[in-house]
């Protein structure tokens, strides 16, 4: 099984998506072509990691999550690393679209409207993760 891996080309001074490939090919390679007018991209890539095959024999190191009511190192660089890995612009902030991503990647489900006013009303949405 192929993984499911999505190739995206954005365009750096305004942040759009100006190309997306779902393409992999047999050997699970993503390859593109498209034709671009000059400027600065960015490649960013995503996966939900779900057809990936797991490597039985690949050392398995636990990360402690809490250490003193706080996120430990580790575990903080794990979520600084899922982070990055949704901010397909790379303003350092999630838009509702990039959440959505993640939402519906983790929960199979569509964020609606309800769900992101909550969201958007928690401590997340006081500039430190949303940009609302």
């Amino acid at each position: 099984m192929l993984p499911d891996l999505t190739l995206y080309v954005v365009k750096k001074d305004d942040n759009s998506v100006v190309f997306m490939s779902k393409e992999v090919t047999e050997s699970g390679r993503v390859s593109l072509e498209a034709t671009l007018v000059p400027g600065e991209y960015v490649l960013q890539t995503h996966t939900t990691s779900c057809n990936f095959v797991n490597e039985p024999n690949l050392p398995v190191t636990p990360v402690p999550v809490k250490t003193d009511s706080k996120l430990s190192a580790d575990a903080r660089k794990v979520l600084e690393n899922v982070f990055h890995c949704l901010d397909l612009n790379g303003d350092r902030l999630l838009s509702r679209q990039e959440f959505e991503l993640f939402h519906r990647t983790s929960s199979g489900e569509a964020l609606d409207d309800a769900m992101w006013s909550v969201i958007k009303g928690s401590s997340l949405a006081y500039g430190y993760l949303l940009g609302c």
